[in-house]
């Protein structure tokens, strides 16, 4: 409602490297990658502000080289999740919604996923998993791996633990995976380049066309009966729902 606030980072060359969000207790956290001096090593931190816009920086861990993506969600109690995947495992990072009297410390992560033999981690995502046998059901992890079967994809608990496999999807050499979007219990959907052409949206269902191509803002989402949908922000508007 106000004017924009402003931060000044200790850094020179620190990006934005996920989604911002609020916790249950109203601050604000902000995944930032600040680099190393030389090379390309860095460092995985968030930015939490607190509710008088002063800010702490808390380390997540450190790597070989800047990731791709980082998935951040918000839990029911207010705590924020943020997901980190890797060529060789998945791991979760978990700011709580409590006073910062925690500013000082790195923030706490686990492992949920380790890459099957033969496969690689092409990407992760949160998602709602839903009741069925032998688990609960709820917020929990979509792992997507290439491998021998072609992209395989299975639920794993936020904690680790393997909760159910999803069938898998054709996956050719020199396709490169753009988006990954969770489906319940069936294969995921996922936007991708097939061969470095142009990009498509490929489910259970078969493969289509991505409307409007992958530049600018996108992302794709479901509508409440579970159909894709994709998602553009024009420049200077408007936003545009095309379903899949």
């Amino acid at each position: 409602r106000g004017a924009p606030d402003h931060i000044t980072l200790p850094w020179p060359k620190a990006a934005l490297a996920g989604q911002p969000a609020i916790d249950g207790g109203g601050r604000l956290h902000v995944p930032i990658w600040v680099p190393a001096p030389s090379g390309k090593r860095g460092e995985l931190r968030v930015l939490t502000l607190d509710d008088r816009g002063r800010p702490a920086f808390r380390k997540l861990t450190a790597l070989d080289t800047r990731p791709r993506d980082l998935e951040v969600t918000v839990d029911s109690a207010g705590s924020v999740h943020m997901l980190l995947a890797l060529p060789g495992a998945v791991d979760v990072y978990t700011v709580r919604s409590t006073p910062m009297g925690e500013s000082g410390l790195p923030v706490p992560g686990r492992r949920v996923a380790t890459a099957g033999a033969a496969e690689t981690v092409l990407a992760g995502a949160f998602g709602e998993l839903p009741e069925g046998e032998g688990h609960k059901g709820g917020l929990a992890v979509l792992v997507a791996s290439e491998g021998e079967a072609g992209l395989v994809s299975r639920w794993v608990g936020l904690r680790g633990g393997d909760l159910a496999d999803l069938p898998s999807l054709p996956w050719g050499e020199g396709d490169r995976l753009l988006s990954l979007l969770p489906g319940g219990m069936a294969a995921p959907g996922v936007a991708l380049r097939i061969g470095g052409g142009k990009p498509a949206f490929r489910s259970g269902s078969g493969t289509v066309p991505l409307p409007g191509g992958s530049g600018g803002d996108w992302s794709l989402w479901r509508t409440e009966d579970g159909a894709p949908v994709v998602r553009r922000v024009h420049a200077k508007g408007p936003v545009s729902v095309t379903r899949l």
